[in-house]
């Protein structure tokens, strides 16, 4: 609930950065292959053109539920980008840590993974009213949201690849697991709306 004058950080421009950038990134991969041809690049790129018409339909409805939300500046709060993880306790209290993506964005980026859980929902509800924030989640971008970070997860793994910092097998099975994983259950649920 705190105000937006006078903290300098970025604000959400609800657009399809994402997923232009995860297709920058595949050519990328797919131009440094011929000339790199390290097996694992040709896992990668063989996994990805697997899931070429998921990738596809999830750029095509992050575009669509852009279009629909991101001239909608309205109700635009401090977030954290990444609370679920983030979260310590003492057992009567809960704190928010690790704040490096804070953002100006409506609520609804910090509670897209809600997306299918009426409880959650609810109770997100329950908390923003509890601090004065009259407002409830928006459907359109709960679900922008989960698209969003479908293709940032999914360019995380991508840029580990290219920063070279970590195995590239490891890289390419954890790629794999990614799309058997937590967020496909928020993807199912979004693709009915």
């Amino acid at each position: 609930s705190v105000s937006k004058p006078g903290i300098d950080i970025p604000a959400e421009d609800l657009s399809i950065s994402e997923s232009t950038l995860f297709y920058k990134q595949y050519n990328e991969l797919s131009t440094i292959y011929p000339e790199y041809p390290k097996r694992e690049t040709y896992r990668i790129l063989e996994l990805l053109e697997s899931k070429s018409s998921i990738l596809q339909h999830r750029a095509n409805r992050l575009l669509y539920f852009s279009e629909l939300c991101k001239y909608d500046k309205s109700n635009f709060y401090i977030t954290h980008g990444d609370a679920g993880g983030n979260i310590i306790t003492d057992d009567k209290y809960f704190y928010l840590v690790d704040w490096d993506s804070a953002m100006y964005a409506p609520p609804e980026r910090d509670a897209w993974f809600c997306l299918n859980r009426d409880w959650a929902i609810s109770a997100f509800h329950k908390s923003l009213n509890k601090y004065n924030i009259k407002y409830e989640l928006k459907q359109e971008r709960l679900v922008y949201y989960c698209y969003k970070y479908f293709f940032t997860y999914l360019n995380n793994y991508i840029e580990m690849y290219f920063e070279g910092n970590r195995d590239s097998k490891e890289i390419f099975i954890e790629l794999t697991d990614y799309f058997n994983c937590w967020i496909e259950n928020n993807i199912e649920y979004a693709d009915k709306i």
